[in-house]
């Protein structure tokens, strides 16, 4: 058996599948690229089937901490108990750049014993916050990290196990923290309720990084926002395919079940915020609201629903990240776990939905990469309501309005700009042009 040194220390397998290799490009003066071609070589080497492991293995660019230089964050597959699992991607390295120089940022190893020393082989997740928290999983064990400048500075930890009783589980912490030196320390046994409090105030209202991992072979060949955009609804399409043929194994009777699914789920291209950079975003059929559901309701909400995109992506002029709402994580996750959503020539993203009850508009503004909740208008019944804030623990803020007020505030945010008509692109269309 051969082993390399270098970056990634590693043992040439023997019983290696063919593959025909890239040549990733030797970029100049980016310390990143020699990262990402010895990356490339280990999967190359050590892995017995390459072209599937290169699925697993790719890079991301992420400025963590928010003081102007990007991390190259690399992953690979997460750890598994037995092979048999399925394989799952996972972040497994973080470099970033100083005097020039890409270097690897390491866990912070001198803060804990020997005993306690976390096992880098066995973590299981591996999450970024976009307050420059990361948490580490591990069988039982979850860390808190903060990343400032390149180095990783422990901040606290939780070890946990559950207990069945009355056919649930009920779960046990202790917690641990840095003593006077900065070596962890247990402190006390805690509740399932304060360890949920406790990861919450660290994460401070913030949300984690959306990864978009980007194919190694594509570093440094790839320069255009488009480019970059193709990628990710390739790597849409290809999981697309891969999940469904895992529960349709009857190719003959299913072909046209994928194709109508296919036809069903959608790309575009459009610039939001009019800056000359075009978005991607990702949609699909919408059934939730069926004709004549809220026709009491008219003309407050419309009834029919078509094409809804639930992801976007921006290019910064060297990568491309997932856009979050800002800076709030409960409208982030709101955002992207509601139902219709248009885009308006004024550069608004337009929520409508509701209920029987009520119904409710909420209006996002896209710029800069990024999305601002603007305000909420709810219409039912028995009050209508206003929604411009919300408190320190995230939650609505209600004003009472009258109907007018209400017909008066949705005409002024809409400013009688109307909805894009986005040239939605099929992914049935996209494996066509592109198989």
């Amino acid at each position: 058996e051969e082993t390399t040194e270098g970056l990634f220390p590693h043992t040439v397998a023997t019983d290696r599948k063919q593959y025909t290799a890239v040549e990733i490009p030797d970029v100049p003066n980016d310390p990143y690229c020699r990262v990402i071609r010895e990356y490339y070589q280990l999967v190359l080497d050590e892995s017995s089937d390459a072209q599937d492991d290169l699925n697993y293995f790719k890079y991301m660019l992420y400025d963590i901490d928010g003081d102007g230089t990007k991390e190259l964050l690399l992953s690979g597959i997460k750890a598994r108990e037995n092979p048999e699992e399925n394989k799952n991607i996972i972040l497994k390295h973080i470099f970033t750049i100083k005097d020039g120089s890409a270097y690897e940022v390491k866990l912070p190893t001198d803060q804990f014993s020997e005993e306690d020393r976390p096992d880098l082989t066995k973590i299981t997740n591996f999450t970024v916050y976009t307050n420059g928290l990361i948490a580490v999983s591990m069988k039982r064990n979850l860390y808190y990290l903060r990343y400032k400048q390149g180095t990783l500075t422990y901040v606290k930890d939780l070890v946990y196990k559950a207990s069945e009783t009355d056919n649930s589980y009920e779960y046990h912490y202790k917690y641990y923290g840095p003593d006077e030196n900065g070596k962890r320390q247990f402190i006390e046994e805690i509740s399932e309720a304060d360890a949920i409090n406790l990861r919450q105030n660290l994460q401070q209202g913030s949300g984690w990084i959306e990864y978009v991992w980007l194919p190694l072979e594509s570093y440094g060949r790839v320069k255009q926002a488009r480019d970059y955009y193709y990628l990710i609804v390739k790597d849409y399409y290809d999981r697309f395919l891969n999940s469904y043929y895992k529960f349709h194994k009857d190719e003959s009777t299913d072909k046209k079940a994928l194709e109508d699914n296919m036809n069903g789920n959608f790309y575009a291209f459009y610039d939001i915020d009019g800056n000359g950079t075009e978005e991607l975003l990702i949609a699909r059929t919408e059934y939730l609201w069926g004709s004549g559901y809220f026709s009491t309701r008219d003309p407050y909400l419309p009834v029919e629903r078509g094409v809804v995109f639930y992801e976007i992506y921006s290019f910064d002029g060297e990568s491309v990240q997932k856009v979050k709402c800002i800076p709030s994580y409960r409208w982030d996750h709101f955002f992207y776990n509601l139902g219709g959503r248009d885009v308006l020539t004024n550069g608004l993203i337009r929520y409508y939905g509701g209920s029987p009850e009520y119904v409710s508009y909420i209006y996002f503004k896209y710029s800069d990469g990024g999305i601002e909740f603007i305000k909420e208008l709810l219409c039912g019944e028995e009050k209508t309501q206003l929604v411009t804030e919300t408190d320190d623990k995230g939650n609505n803020i209600y004003k009472d309005i009258t109907k007018s007020e209400f017909d008066r505030i949705k005409a002024e945010t809409e400013d009688g700009a109307k909805m894009v008509d986005i040239d939605w692109q099929t992914l049935k269309s996209f494996g066509d042009k592109n198989s």
